[in-house]
């Protein structure tokens, strides 16, 4: 997990990158790490926890639901990308 704190506002985190290895994938270990992270954050005064999809991507879109995120409603065309930011409230 990529995080940068204090971005892109004081007492806002953003996940720059996720990933997890395919063995493990699928087994709650990906949610364990951000509800783990979700807490360790909030514990520190932490309001939110950001991130961006790209709009292709189905299995992410679920994983983050699933873990509580929701859809900003903002989207960011990039060349053949879009990016839709999620955030979760802590």
């Amino acid at each position: 997990m990529d995080l940068v704190v204090d971005y892109p506002a004081e007492n806002v985190a953003f996940i720059g990158l996720f990933m997890m290895d395919k063995a493990l994938q699928g087994k709650g270990a990906g949610s364990r790490i951000v509800s783990e992270c979700a807490y360790f954050l909030k514990r520190n005064g932490y309001k939110k926890l950001r991130l961006a999809i790209d709009k292709g991507n189905p299995q992410s879109k679920a994983f983050w639901l699933k873990n509580g995120f929701a859809f900003t409603g903002e989207e960011y065309p990039n060349g053949e990308f879009s990016y839709l930011p999620m955030e979760r409230i802590l």
